[in-house]
């Protein structure tokens, strides 16, 4: 299930961090790679299930992920994950806590896996990864918060407008069933607002 690293992944990975600092020598990376681990992952396959703790963090190499919350039989998607994002089930691991998301793969792919052990070592051999990790979880925090925002002062049409501007890849990599989850509408009510849209965009030319 896990492999290490091959050449093309490693690139991936360190221009990863290196969006973050510029603090990573050739002679630290040497080190640090070894502890990553590269996770292959189907699609349909749960990565975590509700109630089990979290205890790594992960970098989406290829395909589509996602963490989700089961809701009277219902999944409501948090969250997606695309090449180059970061995802976990972050509450948990930080907590200890059971989880109460599942996160799963929508789209067949590979991720690189730390493990909360790996991380501390990581930390020891390059102090300046707790700098790197803290502004990863505080980019998802924003980027979350933004989105719960927009819910709250948002139409459903104008999510999906946003949707679009923002994260057009979405709409290629994931079903449109999960993506009306995430954007808080039925998938009746998100055909109709594409079907709209659609309209006004041709009446337009």
């Amino acid at each position: 299930m896990f492999k290490p690293l091959n050449s093309k992944q490693d690139e991936l990975l360190r221009a990863t961090y290196q969006r973050f600092t510029n603090q990573l020598t050739d002679k630290m990376w040497e080190k640090i790679a070894p502890l990553h681990q590269v996770r292959t992952a189907e699609k349909g396959e749960v990565l975590l299930e509700e109630g089990q703790v979290c205890n790594w963090t992960a970098v989406v190499l290829d395909g589509t992920f996602r963490f989700f919350h089961r809701v009277n039989g219902k999944e409501i998607v948090g969250e997606f994950a695309l090449p180059g994002n970061a995802i976990s089930a972050f509450a948990s691991y930080i907590t200890g806590r059971p989880s109460r998301v599942v996160v799963d793969c929508v789209e067949s792919g590979s991720l690189t896996v730390v493990t909360k052990e790996a991380s501390s070592e990581i930390e020891g051999l390059f102090p300046e990864y707790y700098r790197v990790a803290k502004s990863v979880r505080d980019l998802i925090y924003i980027r979350n918060y933004q989105r719960h925002i927009t819910h709250l002062l948002s139409d459903a049409e104008t999510r999906y407008l946003q949707l679009m501007k923002k994260r057009p890849e979405l709409l290629q990599h994931a079903p449109l069933y999960m993506i009306a989850s995430f954007l808080g509408i039925t998938p009746e009510a998100f055909s109709r607002i594409r079907k709209k849209i659609t309209i006004e965009k041709r009446d337009l030319i």
